[in-house]
């Protein structure tokens, strides 16, 4: 008896660990991406390459959050960076932005996919390197009036996200689709018609 509930105890600490972060940050001082990449990146499914490099932070007035919970198969959560720019830096983060793009390489045969730019599905224009593809967005939102850009990744939002409803998308029902394996992601390419997918290399 005794074995059994010790079982119960450990099968219960497991299924509610993800209940607390397994990684947590708030403020710019924080901002450490890398440290991100190199814990999570195989289960994210990025690399993150949307969010701009630490000189680049350094230079811009900027805000900071990021949580991250660890399940028994994935990481969930939500990174949020809003950076104020000068007018050159802002046009110069753009410029990279827009050029964004990775190599899916499966045996002999690549592919090449580019960022997505969407004026459409958010309250800003939207430069986007995964579009719901396995529950993931992650995404930059130009807003050029205020030479602001907010920085986004989410994996499996729902109703109980603490990310600001200005920095999601206008449908958020989209959010709630079963099958997304037909979203777009920079990071991913199926070589047999949507029977499997490639995923970047890290």
């Amino acid at each position: 008896m005794r074995k059994i509930w010790m079982m119960i105890v450990m099968l219960a600490v497991v299924f509610t660990g993800c209940t607390a972060p397994s990684y947590q940050a708030n403020g710019i001082e924080e901002y450490d991406l890398q440290a991100i990449v190199d814990e999570y990146v195989g289960d994210l499914d990025s690399s993150l390459l949307v969010f701009p490099d630490g000189e680049t932070v350094a230079v811009a007035k900027a805000e900071y959050t990021a949580e991250l919970y660890t399940g028994l198969f994935d990481t969930d959560g939500e990174i949020v960076l809003e950076c104020t720019y000068d007018k050159e830096s802002f046009e110069q983060e753009e410029q990279r932005l827009s050029g964004l793009s990775m190599t899916i390489v499966s045996g002999e045969e690549n592919h090449v996919n580019t960022v997505l730019h969407d004026a459409d599905s958010y309250k800003y224009p939207a430069y986007i390197t995964i579009d719901g593809f396995g529950h993931t967005y992650e995404y930059a939102l130009m807003d050029e009036e205020n030479l602001r850009i907010i920085y986004v990744y989410l994996a499996y939002p729902d109703d109980e996200t603490a990310v600001d409803a200005r920095y999601l998308k206008r449908d958020t029902a989209v959010y709630e689709e079963a099958d997304t394996l037909d979203r777009f992601s920079m990071y991913n390419h199926s070589f047999d018609g949507g029977e499997s997918w490639t995923e970047f290399s890290d």
